[in-house]
């Protein structure tokens, strides 16, 4: 809303300007767009501001040489190679000049003093080539100023004081040329500044003393003059650089001749020098850098700034601005070069890196340039007009702005207090003509401005208080001419006024305003748009009030309203309008009836329902501030907001419905101005802002092409980065390696990737998985390129990450890397079979320890037995040795024929019992029994005891004896 004042200062500088100020393209400043470059600086990571060379390597990252160290670049972050003096695989030196790669994908760096270095990316890894006094092929100086590829595996080498060299990149060693004086012209000569090839067979060596060229194939000096007519001035002026064209021409830059181009076809010669008259001309005759980018276009680095050769022999400028962040960082050029997208990259002496998106120039951006009487007087733009003659009327915050880009002319118009005729005030807000051929001017605080072209006069509409039949208001959002036929008005939206209808005819002017107490009132006095419907009614949007349908008398023409509908927010009700501050209305095309609010995204309006249907920032909006609306010709919706463009599809569903645009885009900010906008009858738009206006042709819009290549950048265990070394689990740089073992108490382990797509990196967009743990893709934004597992199970994986461009164009391959996560030895295989192995033996041990043992318990029970069966033997053998002798006894032993019991006749009682004692362990008993002792003691009454007791009595007494 408006909140912008000049200045004192500024209010002089404008005073000083007549009442109408005509400005021409013949001055020496022009009305064009500017063009935005982007920056890349030390700010950003860059680690100095000298960049003398920059290559994009076959894996998509950027490398720049500087000053102070090679830089490798990944869309969001700079790796800095830097010298270490005891470190013999760093980089040789700080200062760089040159960069190439070879067909390995190898880097080749030429340093200012240390010779030539060769980087294994693979192996993060310098090795160093340097001039040696004792070996005649080595490099012929170590001041190496440039490289340029040749066949058969050789690269040229081109150094300052030691001429040119030959490498065998296989074999690492040189085959000096031109290095001595008298070979050359003039001893600059071995100072060589930039190597071309003509396709001919011709090397075309440019350096500080001339032009040389050199049959590739015999290796010897050809005079430029005569093989191709090159004037001679070209073999005694430095060069500094070669170009050879598409169009089979060769562009030479000389130091301080300005720029030659020479036709090889027919010989014909262009000489481009810098004209302080012409603006057109080249800006400055030192050239610096020459290059051809995918589009044909030629591009011009100097001392004094960028060219961009157009047709007609003429030249755009593009310098650096100390007040415009978006210009060239510095005006002197060192090097530019092309990425694999078409950005363009220029590497400057002091100002880092300046980044050109050819595509941003869809959107071309006028604005307010100080010191340019041709711009914008002022950056707030509040309202766009053009007329039938395709003149942009412009209103601004300082002045009424007339811009006439086809014969390049700009008219201002200043309010001055003491010319009644001049425009009533310098902020204007709204710029409408009417059928009449005058124009209507609403301006911030000085009413309205009737301007007529032919007189350059300006009649003034006021309020005055005591007049009903005035303005209500001074205070003009807008003017607007009704198309409703018949209807022969202009309608006023005020700040706080309400609604004015003017009559064209009459200039009688009527008021429509809110009053509390009346229903059939506007809802409120602050008016934000109007839009006239088919059928005759008005649609009136405010600020508080919500959304008015006026329906008047006379169907349609007379100026009494005889209805008023009121659309009114409300919380409970979702389809009720969304918010009560109605910024725009629009219908379409197709009659769709759409309405803007400020701070709740936009509405689309069902009049059979009677409903409305919401998008907000949730639905794909990128901001829900609306502050203009244009249909393109393809049917498309463009919205202007508080965070850019956003061109919109009615006709699909879903966030994909919805592409936004930002200042990296082109735009004149993020931040755009209410009503500000307009479509041209070709079918260009224009929407205003607080940094000039964007024009465009829709269809001249077109999304990035590009497939980024995506990468792996970094690796990391438990957080800890990890490096390539022998002991290391990187053996070779990550973003190379196809595999990767990882033990497994080392599982938790991260991955930093990036997509190559250098143009708005930050919306690039990122998907990984990790197959084997599972096979859906994780979604992310480039403020999370890391993926994180934690306690992987040991096993073999797959990590795959995709990406998009900044326009959601997708790598679908993307890159993999294979994860082995190696299982503790106790899980292993072999582990496992070594214990099966283990088991079976210690099975197997157990079995013939068993078998041994009841073997020897066998031999054992076997010698037992034999031991016991020899001792049953041997017993039997006693036995019946024994049983023998009793038998033998048997026939001695006399026997009782009437008592059965034997007798001890002649002693042989006591022969056998001797006899039996002798061969057993028996003894006897010498009892008498109970028959034998009642007779020998009658007067004893005995039993089977008392016998016994009686009988060994007897038998001591016996044994006694």
């Amino acid at each position: 809303m408006k909140n912008i004042r000049l200045n004192k200062k500024q209010l002089l500088f404008y005073l000083l300007f007549s009442i109408v100020y005509f400005a021409s393209a013949q001055n020496k400043q022009m009305i064009r767009p500017n063009q935005k470059f982007d920056r890349l600086s030390i700010k950003e990571g860059l680690s100095q501001s000298t960049v003398y060379a920059i290559l994009q390597d076959d894996k998509g990252f950027l490398w720049i040489a500087t000053q102070d160290g090679l830089n490798r670049y990944d869309g969001y972050d700079f790796l800095v190679f830097n010298h270490v003096a005891d470190e013999v695989h760093s980089i040789a030196h700080n200062d760089l000049r040159a960069l190439s790669r070879d067909s390995e994908g190898n880097l080749w760096i030429g340093t200012w003093g240390s010779g030539l270095d060769f980087y294994n990316p693979r192996l993060n890894r310098f090795d160093h080539l340097k001039n040696s006094m004792l070996s005649p092929n080595s490099l012929s100086d170590n001041k190496v100023s440039c490289l340029f590829p040749a066949d058969s595996g050789k690269m040229w080498v081109g150094t300052w004081g030691g001429g040119l060299n030959l490498l065998d990149i296989r074999t690492k060693t040189f085959q000096r040329f031109l290095s001595l004086p008298a070979e050359w012209i003039n001893t600059g000569n071995n100072e060589i500044a930039t190597l071309g090839y003509d396709g001919s067979g011709y090397l075309w060596v440019g350096t500080s003393g001339g032009l040389v060229l050199i049959d590739s194939t015999s290796k010897k000096i050809v005079s430029a003059t005569n093989r191709y007519k090159i004037p001679v001035s070209l073999t005694k002026t430095g060069i500094s650089s070669l170009l050879f064209d598409k169009a089979n021409t060769v562009w030479v830059g000389t130091v301080g001749d300005g720029l030659f181009r020479i036709f090889l076809t027919n010989g014909h010669v262009a000489h481009y020098v810098n004209d302080r008259q012409n603006q057109e001309s080249i800006s400055d005759n030192h050239i610096t850098a020459i290059y051809q980018d995918t589009n044909g276009n030629i591009w011009i680095g100097t001392e004094n700034g960028l060219n961009l050769f157009s047709d007609k022999n003429r030249f755009i400028r593009f310098k650096y601005d100390v007040n415009n962040s978006n210009s060239l960082s510095h005006n002197r050029v060192l090097t530019i070069t092309e990425d694999l997208s078409g950005l363009l990259f220029i590497g400057t002496d002091g100002g880092g890196i300046s980044i050109y998106n050819p595509r941003s120039t869809a959107f071309n951006h006028y604005t307010y340039q100080k010191g340019n009487p041709l711009s914008l007087s002022n950056p707030y733009v509040w309202t766009i007009y053009e007329d039938d003659e395709g003149i942009l009327w412009l209103g601004t915050d300082w002045g009424l702005n007339r811009l006439d880009r086809k014969n390049q002319k700009m008219t201002y118009w200043f309010h001055d207090p003491k010319n009644p005729n001049s425009i009533s005030y310098n902020e204007v807000m709204s710029v409408w003509k009417d059928k009449y051929g005058y124009f209507w001017i609403g301006t911030w605080g000085g009413g309205l401005d009737r301007f007529d072209p032919k007189t350059g006069h300006f009649r003034h509409f006021k309020h005055i208080p005591a007049d009903s039949g005035s303005l209500s208001d001074n205070y003009i959002r807008f003017v607007y001419e009704d198309p409703y036929p018949g209807r022969d008005v202009l309608w006023i939206g005020t700040r706080r006024g309400g609604l004015n209808r003017l009559d064209l005819r009459t200039n009688k002017i009527v008021r429509y305003q809110h009053d509390p107490v009346n229903l059939s009132s506007i809802s409120h006095n602050s008016i934000l748009s109007i839009l006239s419907d088919t059928d005759g009614s008005l649609w009136v949007g405010t600020w508080g009030g919500g959304l008015d349908k006026l329906t008047f008398d006379d169907n349609g023409l007379g100026d009494q309203v005889i209805n008023i509908a009121h659309y009114i927010h409300n919380p409970e009700d979702t389809t009720s309008i969304s918010s009560n501050s109605v910024s725009i209305l629009y219908k379409d095309s197709k009659g769709r009836f759409w309405v803007g609010t400020h701070g709740a995204g936009l509405n689309l309006y069902d009049a059979e329902s009677n409903r409305f249907k919401h998008y907000s920032m949730k639905d794909g909006l990128p901001n829900n501030v609306l502050y203009g609306i244009l249909e393109d010709d393809r049917g498309f919706l463009w919205f202007s907001t508080n965070n850019g463009l956003c061109r919109f599809n009615p006709e699909i569903k879903g966030s994909g419905a919805f592409k936004s645009y930002d200042e990296s885009d082109g735009l004149q900010s993020n931040e755009f101005n209410n009503q500000a906008f307009f479509k041209s009858k070709s079918g260009e738009l224009f929407f205003g802002g607080i940094n000039g206006f964007n024009s465009f042709f829709p269809q001249q819009v077109k999304d990035n092409p590009f497939i980024p290549p995506v990468v792996i950048t970094d690796f990391y265990v438990f957080n800890q980065k990890i490096t390539i070394g022998e002991k290391s689990l990187l053996k070779e740089s990550v973003t190379y390696a196809e595999e990767i073992e990882i033990p497994y108490d080392q599982s938790v382990i991260s991955f930093d990737f990036a997509a190559m797509n250098f143009f708005r990196a930050d919306k690039n967009q990122y998907a990984y998985r990790m197959e084997g743990l599972h096979d859906r893709w994780i979604y992310t934004s480039a403020d999370r390129r890391v993926a994180t597992f934690t306690s992987l199970d040991p096993g073999e994986y797959i990590f795959r990450v995709k990406a998009s461009n900044n326009d959601g164009i997708w790598n679908e391959k993307g890159t993999q890397l294979k994860i082995t996560i190696l299982p503790p030895f106790w899980k292993t295989s072999w582990f496992r079979l070594l214990v099966i192995i283990a088991t079976v033996l210690l099975i197997y041990g157990v079995y013939k320890y068993r078998v041994r043992n009841l073997e020897a318990q066998k031999r054992k029970l076997e010698y037992s037995v034999q031991q016991r069966t020899w001792e049953l033997v041997k017993q039997k053998e006693q036995l019946e040795e024994a049983l023998e002798k009793v038998n033998t006894l048997g026939g001695l032993l006399p026997i009782c024929s009437s008592c059965k019991k034997i007798r001890d006749d002649k002693g042989y009682w006591q022969q056998i019992e001797f006899y039996i004692r002798d061969h057993s362990d028996a003894d006897f008993s010498h009892s008498l029994c109970p028959e034998c002792a009642a007779k020998l003691y009658p007067q004893i009454k005995t039993n089977n005891a008392d016998a016994n007791v009686i009988g060994k009595h007897s038998a001591s007494k016996n044994r006694k004896h």
